[in-house]
């Protein structure tokens, strides 16, 4: 695994909890006694730019097709979130120059 931020390969384990369900996922009837896909939870740091990351993606569409929460409704969070993206974009810039 390397680093999704600096593409370093240090990374460090700092927390395994094992594998686990996706959150807010809301299981019918029918799908109570089915096994349901469970995913590594394993927090991971990156001793070069020090971003927490877990090795395991998972698409949208797994984790969001029930989601309660709506990001966009909250103006902070999309200050925050945009203010972040713009960091880790000029922080890959100058670790590529």
């Amino acid at each position: 695994m390397q680093c999704r931020l600096c593409d370093s390969k240090s990374l460090i384990s700092v927390l395994d909890l094992g594998a686990t369900s996706p959150c807010e996922k809301f299981l019918s009837a029918a799908e109570l006694d089915l096994p349901e896909p469970t995913y590594p939870l394993h927090l991971r740091l990156c001793e070069n730019c020090l971003l927490l990351q877990i090795p395991a993606l998972i698409t949208p569409e797994e984790t969001f097709t029930e989601y309660a929460y709506f990001s966009s409704f909250s103006d902070s969070w999309v200050r925050h979130a945009k203010l972040f993206v713009d960091q880790a974009l000029d922080f890959r810039s100058h670790a590529a120059a």
